[in-house]
C-alpha cells in the first residue's frame, strides 16, 4: 500500500465567504477515472469531541473525488480558505463516487482505477448549549494515490491514523 500524502484539515463546518472558481471542468482530465480499476480504498470515519466522546460516521456520506485541476481548486477554496463556491458542474458530479459509512463508520470504494484522489466527508453532531442544541463537527479531507491492485486504508478522523 502506498499513500502519496494524507492531509486532514479540521475546522468549523460553517464557512462565510463565497469564491468563484476559475477552473473549467474538462472531460479529458477525468477520462482515466471512469474506467473500472482493481484498487480498493477503505477506512473509517469518526471524530472525538473535546470531552472525549467518539462520534461515529454511521450513515454519513464519504466521497472519492479525482484530483484534477477543477476539483483541486474547489478543495482549496472549501478546505483551506473556509469559503463556499459555485455548485459542481453537472458533468463533474458523474466522477464523484459516494458511499455511506456503515454503523461503525466504515466505508469502502471498490474497483478504483489508478490515480490521485481526494477522500472527503463532513461529520456533524449536536451539542447542548445555553441556547439549546447547536450543530458542530468537522470537515475531513485526505489526498491519496492508488495503484492497480492496491488496498489503501484512509481513516478520516481527528488524528488521521492510517
Amino acid at each position: 500500500m502506498r499513500l502519496l500524502s494524507l492531509v486532514l484539515i479540521l475546522f468549523s463546518v460553517s464557512c462565510v465567504s463565497k469564491i468563484q472558481t476559475k477552473q473549467i471542468f474538462s472531460l479529458s482530465e477525468v477520462e482515466s477515472y471512469k474506467k473500472e480499476g482493481t484498487a480498493t480504498v477503505k477506512g473509517q470515519l469518526f471524530s472525538r469531541t473535546n470531552s472525549g466522546d467518539v462520534k461515529s460516521g454511521a450513515g454519513v456520506a464519504v466521497n472519492l473525488i479525482p484530483m484534477t485541476p477543477y476539483f483541486i481548486e474547489r478543495a482549496e477554496i472549501i478546505y483551506k480558505k473556509c469559503a463556499t463556491t459555485d455548485p459542481l458542474n453537472e458533468e463533474a458530479k458523474k466522477y464523484v463516487r459516494t458511499v455511506l459509512a456503515d454503523l461503525q463508520g466504515n466505508y469502502i470504494f471498490e474497483k478504483v482505477p489508478t490515480g490521485k484522489y481526494f477522500v472527503n466527508s463532513i461529520l456533524t453532531w449536536n451539542v447542548a448549549s445555553q441556547y439549546g442544541l447547536v450543530a458542530t463537527g468537522s470537515r475531513k479531507l485526505a489526498e491519496i494515490e492508488v495503484k492497480d491492485g492496491e488496498t489503501i486504508n484512509v481513516n478520516l478522523t481527528d488524528n488521521c491514523v492510517r
